[in-house]
């Protein structure tokens, strides 16, 4: 039995991942930029381990896979898998209230998140609202954190935009009292548990239409989705949705019940029933 979460551990497009920082010359998102000792690591990955790796997947009778996205990358690998929606720890639903104008990121501190593009969008949105905050939750490296830091002091943003480090389920419950609304701009998303973790809540998103964020996104409904290659047009939706205090208030109930279908205890019913099926039939 294999538990299949992501693409993480079979996709080429993800492999320069875990690649070291200092086997590229700018960026880990173009594999030409690597440095002499970085495309032999690379090559040795992507035609050496990962079609070992292959192998022995095809040799699992039984995958499953927690995302529609995840079985169709496996799918085109030649693996068929079997889809159970993926379970997310639901939160509590924040206390209903009139709709502000403070944004919020959860999440690692990695470049592949697009934490610069959500600042840079904040910045443009921040000329129009006066009151527009920005309020960032997550680790990173130390010299990625110093970055961002510099970055939003540069902008002229600091006293808008604060770093609340990394929240537990407690201070997650307080994090999404306060936020209107829920930012996310990764490259790569297998599923995107912290946008379902937000809608039980209420809290509309706006995130890409990558991976499979399209499994709990549904545009108009209880967020929507966003360009990855125009910050000054982000900024502007920001500012057009909490600006429309109506819809706000709409896709916040459509938010809660749009999550109940990834609520835990289902997740685990069915991977139970799964399993006892395969018992059987053996």
């Amino acid at each position: 039995m294999l538990f299949v979460h992501g693409p993480e551990y079979y996709t080429k497009w993800l492999l320069p991942r875990i690649m070291l920082p200092s086997q590229y010359k700018v960026g880990p998102e173009d594999p030409s930029q690597l440095t002499l000792a970085g495309h032999a690591h690379y090559l040795y990955l992507r035609y050496c381990i990962r079609p070992l790796f292959m192998a022995e997947i095809r040799r699992v009778p039984n995958v499953l896979a927690f995302s529609r996205n995840t079985q169709k990358m496996l799918a085109l690998e030649g693996v068929p898998s079997h889809h159970i929606p993926n379970g997310v720890l639901l939160l509590d639903r924040k206390e209903r209230r009139k709709p502000g104008c403070a944004l919020g990121f959860v999440g690692r501190l990695v470049e592949d998140k697009g934490i610069d593009y959500i600042i840079d969008a904040f910045a443009f949105a921040a000329r129009s609202n006066d009151d527009i905050t920005l309020y960032i939750a997550g680790r990173g490296t130390h010299s990625y954190e110093t970055h961002l830091n510099r970055k939003v002091s540069d902008l002229g943003i600091a006293n808008r935009v604060a770093f609340v480090g990394h929240l537990d389920r407690a201070g997650l419950r307080d994090f999404y009292e306060k936020v209107d609304l829920l930012l996310m701009a990764s490259y790569h998303e297998a599923f995107g548990m912290v946008g379902v973790e937000a809608l039980s809540t209420g809290t509309p998103v706006l995130a890409p239409c990558v991976g499979g964020i399209s499994e709990w996104l549904e545009p108009g409904v209880n967020g929507d989705f966003i360009s990855l290659d125009d910050a000054k047009q982000l900024g502007r939706q920001i500012c057009n949705l909490l600006a429309d205090g109506e819809s706000m208030i709409r896709m916040s109930g459509a938010a809660v019940s749009s999550a109940r279908k990834f609520d835990m205890t289902s997740h685990v019913r069915e991977i139970a029933s799964y399993l006892e099926n395969i018992v059987r039939e053996r």
